[in-house]
């Protein structure tokens, strides 16, 4: 072997150790796995209603989030979760597309508004600079 293609095969490989904490593996759960199997964090806000006014969760889900079976003989998703220790945790049949991610970010703003629609106007601004 060449030094370039040693050089390209550890490249590679340390490329791949680095993308595997990142990349969650979900495979398709056995029911008695399902069973076993903790919902994943985060799961349950997707869909949620939220009022803008009050900011307020209102715990009306648009997304059914407590369904996890896939089929009638019980079968889901199961997904390695590397930031709970490699836990396997189950998604809920809805969620088809969930990858572990850690990242945080906490921001405390004051603003008064003149009007409600000022408000609104300001906070779909915010969403789409967070995007």
């Amino acid at each position: 072997m060449s030094g370039t293609h040693i050089s390209l095969v550890a490249l590679l490989w340390l490329w791949g150790a680095w993308l595997s904490p990142v990349l969650s593996s979900c495979t398709t759960g056995r029911p008695a796995e399902c069973k076993a199997a903790l919902s994943a964090p985060g799961t349950n806000l997707a869909g949620e209603g939220f009022d803008v006014v009050t900011m307020e969760r209102k715990q009306a889900y648009v997304i059914d989030v407590d369904t996890w079976r896939k089929t009638a003989n019980g079968t889901c998703t199961l997904c390695v979760n590397p930031f709970m220790e490699g836990k396997t945790q189950r998604l809920p049949a809805a969620v088809v597309d969930w990858r572990p991610s850690q990242k945080c970010n906490m921001r405390l703003a004051s603003m008064v508004y003149d009007s409600s629609e000022a408000f609104v106007s300001s906070s779909q601004t915010e969403v789409l600079l967070l995007n």
